[in-house]
């Protein structure tokens, strides 16, 4: 696997203007000859290379970033630069190689015992969005399985080598099912991470479900030759929309997903989208990555629906803060009550926000006397 460690500390210093404005022009799959040639000037001038290339790898942008600046003639870029994005690159193809191969052993050990997972993230999208593993970056896999399939499929991961990586037993399994969003598997011969998951989050964020429709209309698409279920183009941009908000956007790689997967569809109904988004409890975030994607990549979102979501009270205070963090902030950790106070005002419903807003006290319960007290208790308890 591709090591990030190092890029930590520079991760949290701002990038500049140009270099922000680089970033955004190269992260899209289609480039025309005025992005081009803008992205020319930009790497002419005084641009802190180091700082750009580790912001694209916190960004999940190397493959994006290396294909633009080597796509343009003369080399628009410093010659060291180019060779260690190309690099990077290189080390990220063979990584998604490797996860792809992974992800059809582990799709048809769960499609022979009965169960159906859609691979939502990770090579399946990187497939469908860019028809090349290799231009989407990514470190683990994601699967979504509905939640009275949960506990089979653990069972498959485990038979398969997958470890827990929540320790003790499966007394709790069923619990954890309805009170949680997901199991978290550690590969058997590497160090990557699987998330198995039946919702987006934890039921006490009071986060939208999948919606029941999502599973009845799961058409198929191709992974190194093996058929994968995969959501309806409107479900993928529900589900999408959900994680990047989830996450606060902070990687600009979500916005990207959005942005392609309008230019794959442009018969896709935004409209019929946001309704639907409304009828799940979903709508805002819906909108708000409707509007990032249209704010920040020009993504083609037809104007009467951007009108409408600029119409949305505080929406484009939401996009706005997004945008101004996301070039200079560090990865957030669990119960940030910045991203609580963020996802209350992103929320449909009372009971959302409500939850948003009592949230960061209960992160601070369970790190400061929960999980110490559940730890004594194992210890002297074991097994």
């Amino acid at each position: 696997m591709v090591d990030t460690t190092k890029d930590n500390d520079v991760a949290v210093m701002p990038v500049s203007a140009g270099e922000a404005e680089l970033l955004l022009h190269c992260a899209r799959l289609r480039i025309d000859a005025t992005r081009r040639q803008r992205i020319a000037e930009l790497a002419a001038s005084r641009l802190d290379w180091d700082r750009v290339v580790v912001t694209a790898r916190q960004h999940g942008l190397v493959p994006l970033l290396h294909r633009s600046l080597a796509g343009i003639a003369p080399a628009p870029a410093p010659l060291p630069v180019l060779e260690r994005l190309r690099s990077l690159a290189e080390a990220f193809r063979f990584q998604s190689l490797v996860l792809a191969q992974e992800l059809v052993s582990v799709l048809r050990a769960l499609e022979d015992a009965g169960i159906t997972a859609a691979p939502y993230k990770g090579p399946a999208l990187a497939a469908y969005l860019f028809q090349d593993f290799a231009l989407r970056q990514f470190s683990d896999l994601d699967l979504l399985v509905r939640p009275r399939d949960a506990l089979r499929a653990k069972r498959v991961m485990m038979t398969l080598g997958y470890v827990p990586r929540r320790g003790g037993s499966g007394r709790w399994d069923a619990a954890w099912v309805r009170a949680h969003y997901e199991f978290s598997f550690t590969a058997p011969r590497n160090r990557y991470v699987l998330d198995l998951n039946w919702r987006i989050v934890e039921r006490v964020w009071c986060f939208p479900a999948i919606p029941d429709s999502t599973w009845s209309k799961l058409g198929r698409h191709s992974v190194l030759g093996f058929d994968v279920a995969w959501p309806h183009s409107e479900d993928l941009l529900l589900v999408l929309c959900l994680h990047g908000c989830k996450h606060k956007w902070e990687a600009l790689k979500w916005v990207v997903d959005v942005m392609e997967l309008l230019q794959m569809h442009p018969d896709l109904d935004c409209s019929r989208a946001l309704e639907r988004a409304r009828r799940a409890g979903a709508y805002r975030m819906v909108a708000l990555g409707l509007l990032l994607a249209s704010n920040l990549l020009q993504a083609p979102v037809p104007v009467p629906v951007l009108e409408e979501i600029r119409g949305i009270p505080g929406m484009d205070a939401l996009a706005k803060e997004v945008r101004d963090d996301l070039f200079r902030t560090a990865a957030r950790r669990d119960g940030d009550p910045r991203l609580f106070a963020f996802l209350a005002r992103a929320a449909d419903r009372v009971p959302m926000r409500l939850a948003f807003r009592a949230l960061p006290l209960g992160y601070l319960l369970m790190r400061r006397l929960v999980r110490p007290c559940l730890a004594v208790l194992r210890r002297a308890f074991p097994g």
